[in-house]
């Protein structure tokens, strides 16, 4: 009766600590960072080599080396069905996730993620000004949003903010500074922190 007592109570203490350890792992995840943060990190990026298709392995290592948890997410449109916020290529603050589609018609769609079996698509993170930072070729590259939707024929397919990462004076409503996109007519606003 005393072994039975001490195995249930083992039992019971290790069920007691899986619940626990979630917690304290989303309680991690949380990262505060400001726009200026993220916006010079990945600035810094432009021009240097990365692997073929690996957007959102660039964003991700981004985000860890500012201190965030990454991302465990299999492809960027996988990541992005789980963490667009808003479809409008308005207010997108400054540090957001960027997700674009490759249309179909122009033959990009040839990266077929192995674990989902969407089409990978693409993610950049929004640096302001109208620009995103993403990879292309091999390279990291900055690229005005109105570029990526107009002469690279991508879809806009919504922002985000990354994983658990809170974006210090964006809230739901930042401070902006309203500013027009060259050669587009669009007005766009954009966080200023």
């Amino acid at each position: 009766e005393k072994y039975l007592r001490g195995k249930c109570i083992i039992i019971v203490l290790s069920i007691i600590m899986c619940m626990l350890v979630p917690a304290r792992e989303i309680r991690a995840a949380n990262k505060n960072l400001t726009s200026s943060q993220i916006a010079t990190y990945f600035n810094n990026k432009v021009g240097t080599s990365v692997p073929q298709a690996s957007c959102l392995a660039f964003i991700a290592d981004g985000f860890q080396s500012l201190g965030a948890v990454r991302s465990s997410a299999c492809c960027a449109y996988n990541y992005g069905s789980s963490h667009i916020v808003s479809t409008s290529m308005e207010n997108i603050p400054i540090g957001a996730d960027v997700f674009l589609n490759w249309n179909a018609n122009y033959g990009y769609t040839k990266y077929v993620c192995g674990t989902c079996g969407q089409y990978c698509h693409h993610i950049g993170v929004y640096v302001g000004d109208g620009y995103v930072v993403h990879t292309s070729g091999g390279k990291v590259i900055k690229t005005l949003l109105s570029k990526l939707v107009g002469s690279w024929n991508m879809d806009f397919r919504g922002w985000g903010y990354h994983g658990n990462v809170t974006i210090e004076g964006s809230g739901s409503t930042p401070p902006v500074t309203t500013y027009t996109l060259q050669n587009t007519g669009v007005t766009n606003i954009t966080d200023t922190t």
